[in-house]
């Protein structure tokens, strides 16, 4: 076990709750029982990437329906995404910043286009004005739901 890997685990022990000196130095998903799981989950948290490889190693793979979602067969569901977050975290991660991306693009891209309807007209009325406003706040709503994020205020 290197040094980074020893480092990782032993935060993912404190993180947990747990008494480092009653470890091993192991990939925690060769292991069984509530001391494995609970180091499981916090490992997933502190180090994603090394969690997925870890478990990866130790043969744990994604069930068939995640495998679908990843190829497009199926879509992305409340109990695939759990299954994402435990066993794929480092990929979901990579996935979300892909689609922030394209969020990010299409949120430049409609204010382009405002921009050019804007510039388009010579005196735009209060009510164009209001409607491209709320279709802006739609945008971002949606994109937020996307991620599962609150909105802004409470609204």
């Amino acid at each position: 076990m290197t040094e980074k890997e020893i480092k990782v685990l032993l935060n993912a022990a404190k993180k947990a709750g747990l008494n480092p000196s009653k470890l091993q130095p192991r990939n925690p998903w060769t292991l069984q029982g509530p001391v494995a799981e609970s180091l499981q989950l916090s490992l997933t948290s502190v180090d994603p990437e090394l969690s997925q490889q870890w478990q990866q190693e130790a043969g744990v793979g994604l069930s068939l329906a995640a495998i679908a979602v990843q190829k497009g067969l199926e879509p992305l569901s409340a109990e695939t995404l759990a299954e994402f977050q435990e066993k794929a975290p480092a990929d979901l991660i990579e996935a979300q910043k892909a689609r922030e991306a394209d969020i990010q693009r299409g949120y430049e891209e409609a204010a382009a286009a405002s921009a050019a309807r804007l510039a388009s007209q010579s005196n735009p009325t209060r009510e164009q004005l209001v409607a491209q406003e709320q279709a802006r706040l739609e945008s971002i709503r949606r994109g937020r739901a996307v991620f599962g994020i609150n909105p802004v205020g409470g609204a």
